[in-house]
């Protein structure tokens, strides 16, 4: 035979790197998505935002959404939505106040 013949063990080290390499970056993938939360649009054109989130258990959680002026109060699980409560945004000069 011609050429240079690889072992059977020095083959199987490489893949085993190759497979080590790809598992690191999808778990740096996971870990991004999972802490910065995606990509969201910023700015001033930017209408929605998030305001705050707490989970409640491992499948239900409530997050308080401003939209322009309004924040709504949602109940989020799997499959469901629901609105718990909207009501005009406060003013943040107001909550230092203690109205």
């Amino acid at each position: 035979m011609t050429g240079t013949a690889i072992d059977a063990a020095a083959f199987a080290r490489a893949v085993g790197a190759l497979a080590g390499l790809l598992a690191l970056f999808v778990a740096g993938l996971w870990l991004f998505r999972r802490h910065v939360g995606g990509l969201r649009p910023t700015g001033p054109r930017s209408r929605l935002t998030v305001t705050a989130s707490l989970t409640l258990d491992a499948r239900t959680r409530l997050v308080l959404v401003r939209q322009d002026d309004v924040e709504h109060l949602l109940a989020l699980a799997p499959g469901s939505v629901s609105v718990v409560d909207s009501r005009p945004a406060v003013a943040a000069t107001s909550l230092v106040d203690g109205a």
